[in-house]
């Protein structure tokens, strides 16, 4: 994770969204621009986001290093995914149906959601 997150600590908790249509730039800066916002608990969140592979949104975050379990809440989770939910829409994009198998086929993912029956 310190590859892709290197300005957080090995403790940082990653959240992963899955697109039905590639993440443009403009929603990934959409998020970016609302993670210094985000509290838990009236305490802030230290946040990076970024895309994987096109379709998929990885949000890590911390609120101290020292919190071992990176200390952000339910209340906190629901804020930072309501904001994702709200980007996501306003860029035309909705996130992967939850019993949808995300995979890639012929190194692109394409149009390649398919739901189990």
């Amino acid at each position: 994770m310190n590859d892709l997150f290197p300005s957080l600590p090995p403790s940082a908790r990653v959240w992963l969204f899955a697109a039905d249509a590639p993440i443009s730039d403009a929603a990934l800066q959409s998020v970016r621009q609302w993670l210094p916002s985000w509290t838990s608990h009236a305490r802030p969140v230290t946040a990076a986001a970024e895309v994987l592979s096109e379709r998929i949104l990885a949000v890590a975050a911390v609120i101290t290093p020292e919190d071992l379990n990176a200390g952000v809440s339910g209340c906190g989770i629901d804020s930072m995914t309501h904001a994702v939910e709200q980007t996501f829409a306003a860029h035309g994009l909705a996130q992967v149906p939850a019993l949808a198998v995300l995979f890639r086929e012929a190194g692109a993912f394409g149009d390649a959601v398919k739901e189990l029956a």
